[in-house]
């Protein structure tokens, strides 16, 4: 049985994405337990839940790319950016949005763009939480953030509505991006609908419905193991006694395998031993596994 992993939970909308993790961590029974990637209680689609010793791993898949199904509004914006705040219709007449128009307007995002956190969001400025201070009426300057789209394709666009198809970076807002597609379009926009279909290298079949977590027995055959959590990550094989070595806080000399990087640390049975950093040539531990791993 896993006992340290993930498990690719299809969130349902309307619900948060903490109350998904409270649900798993009762149900199965889970002492240490997080989510990778938080998704706004209007979205649904896949939600990573690391446990055990696969907490100290969330970071690699965080930092993995998204692929989103969003559908817009067209002649609509909200206070929130999505159907749940208040909604502004646009006094202007729509333009008309040819098939061809919209493509180019999309495919002016891609690469790197920069945009703002939208106020109801979850990130901390001077330790509050904008969604509280959104709450309140209060809105703050944020920093711009850089993030990368990949890629933004139409799948469908019917009378004040489309389908886009986003693949992005960490940190990217689909609300923003959305109002800024808006912006360019010349009409207000809205995030109406928003599916997370994948994180990094897992697709959609890895996913287990949200109300399909029944028992640990069954709903951990569904889960997935460190290994495939880093799989992406570079990895250096070390001896029984450089393991030793590095258990017990060591340094050991790596010369001419990697360099100026993290890696993923493997034992002379191929088992991971823990996450190193690689400078000149010297491998420093920086997070390992339990010792009864």
């Amino acid at each position: 049985m896993i006992k340290d992993g993930i498990l690719l939970v299809d969130k349902p909308k309307n619900i948060t994405s903490n109350n998904v993790l409270q649900i798993i961590k009762k149900k199965l029974a889970f002492k240490k337990a997080g989510l990778v990637g938080v998704l706004d209680p209007l979205a649904s689609g896949m939600l990573p839940i690391v446990f055990g010793e696969a907490t100290k791993f969330s970071k690699f898949l965080d930092e993995a790319r998204k692929q989103y199904i969003v559908n817009i509004r067209i002649g609509v914006r909200s206070n929130t950016g999505d159907n749940e705040g208040t909604i502004q219709s646009d006094k202007r007449k729509v333009p008309h949005l040819s098939k061809d128009k919209i493509i180019k307007i999309l495919d002016s995002f891609l690469g790197e763009y920069f945009h703002k956190p939208p106020m109801h969001s979850s990130i901390k400025i001077k330790g509050r939480r904008l969604y509280e201070l959104a709450r309140k009426g209060i809105e703050v300057d944020r920093p711009t953030k850089k993030v990368k789209i990949h890629k933004l394709d139409l799948i469908n666009f019917v009378d004040k509505s489309m389908n886009v198809r986003v693949v992005c970076s960490k940190g990217t807002y689909i609300r923003t991006l959305v109002e800024d597609i808006g912006e360019k379009l010349e009409i207000y926009t809205l995030t109406n609908e928003l599916r997370r279909e994948l994180v990094g290298n897992y697709s959609e079949k890895d996913m287990i419905p949200l109300d399909k977590v029944t028992s640990m027995q069954a709903s951990l055959k569904s889960c997935f193991s460190i290994d495939s959590l880093v799989s992406h990550i570079p990895s250096i094989s070390i001896s029984r006694d450089e393991e030793n070595l590095i258990k017990n806080g060591s340094k050991i000399n790596c010369s001419g395998k990697v360099d100026n990087m993290e890696i993923i640390i493997k034992n002379d049975l191929n088992e991971i031993v823990g996450i190193g950093l690689v400078v000149n040539g010297i491998l420093s531990p920086k997070r390992l596994l339990r010792n009864d791993q």
